[in-house]
């Protein structure tokens, strides 16, 4: 990117100092689930290099679209680049620094804001979010002298903006019944499923996450129940994650979308959540329980959805907005 770190201050979610890529134990892989962008100076490169065989390889592999570069998806999502075997064949090939700009820093994430530089990390890695159910999201600070100090979301305002607007939505008390509030859940999250099912059918890099919607496919006379019985279980870990994942994705998508409206910022980043919420209720009921493996698939699953294709952010930014109506029944989904 070309920053220059001495004469700017840096702000960093604090996993970023800490993270290592976990390589061969990963569970997910980098090169699945959404589109590689190839940035003009890796295309010239790529155009240059001496092995021939893998120079054609990588060329016939790559697509123009919209006057940008993009590694095809093979089915289901995969890097047409990457092998059976889950390694890359640039990789396999060549060396790190052959690799494209998106895949050489995956998951980082830097962009200059303000005065100030701001590193994050992207939730599709497995590594960021086990980070994200078993720690708190904090920060680090580092001025331009060397002085490192810590920095809690209160200290910066396009997250503590949200986090307000979000607990003043909480903290609204509504005359509805623990049986009324299920009952809504449940027909507004058949709703979501549908609608995101198609969304899944239309984006061909994004593939089924197994157990996603599969309690909602059928109609069910103890729902109400059920759903109050899903809720008690998974309350803690859930309201632990969304302060978590709230505070995480209002710096990382500020990080990444700085001209974005505040309304649409908070409507991106409950929409992620609310899905977050609706497939760990279907797996539980499913399957009887939602371990931290589990846990772990569902954000990577939700943020590749929402974070790695523009039309499916979209889609599931007007479907909070279009399900949910306005912010006061919010309380209604997480209480």
């Amino acid at each position: 990117m070309g920053l220059s770190m001495d004469s700017r201050n840096i702000l960093i979610l604090e996993k970023y100092s800490t993270f290592r890529c976990i390589a061969g134990k990963c569970p997910s892989t980098c090169c699945a689930g959404w589109k590689i962008a190839v940035a003009g100076e890796d295309y010239r490169r790529f155009e240059n290099i001496n092995n021939h065989e893998l120079r054609e390889d990588i060329l016939s592999n790559i697509e123009k679209r919209d006057g940008s570069y993009y590694f095809k998806n093979m089915h289901g999502g995969r890097c047409a680049m990457l092998d059976d075997d889950g390694l890359c064949r640039i990789q396999r090939n060549s060396d790190e620094e052959t690799l494209c700009n998106t895949c050489r820093k995956f998951p980082r994430l830097t962009a200059v804001c303000g005065k100030d530089i701001w590193l994050s990390l992207a939730a599709s890695c497995p590594v960021v979010a086990k980070y994200l159910i078993t720690d708190k999201v904090s920060f680090k600070y580092l001025d331009s002298s060397g002085s490192n100090t810590k920095k809690d979301y209160h200290d910066i305002p396009e997250v503590s903006e949200i986090m307000s607007y979000y607990d003043d939505s909480c903290s609204i008390i509504l005359n509805i019944s623990d049986d009324d509030r299920a009952l809504m859940r449940y027909n507004k999250y058949i709703d979501v499923a549908c609608k995101i099912s198609e969304i899944i059918l239309m984006e061909e890099s994004c593939t089924y996450l197994s157990g996603c919607f599969d309690y909602y496919e059928k109609e069910n006379a103890h729902a109400v129940p059920e759903i109050l019985a899903a809720d008690q279980k998974l309350h803690d870990i859930y309201e632990r994650l969304s302060r978590n994942y709230i505070v995480y994705r209002s710096f990382s998508r500020y990080l990444e979308f700085q001209a974005e409206e505040f309304h649409d910022r908070y409507c991106q980043i409950m929409g992620e959540l609310m899905l977050i919420r609706i497939i760990a209720i279907s797996r539980y009921l499913v399957s009887g329980s939602v371990d931290l493996n589990s846990w772990i698939e569902i954000i990577n699953w939700v943020y590749r959805l929402c974070a790695h294709g523009k039309s499916s952010s979209k889609a599931v930014h007007d479907l909070f907005i279009n399900f949910v109506e306005n912010n006061k029944i919010w309380p209604v989904f997480t209480l």
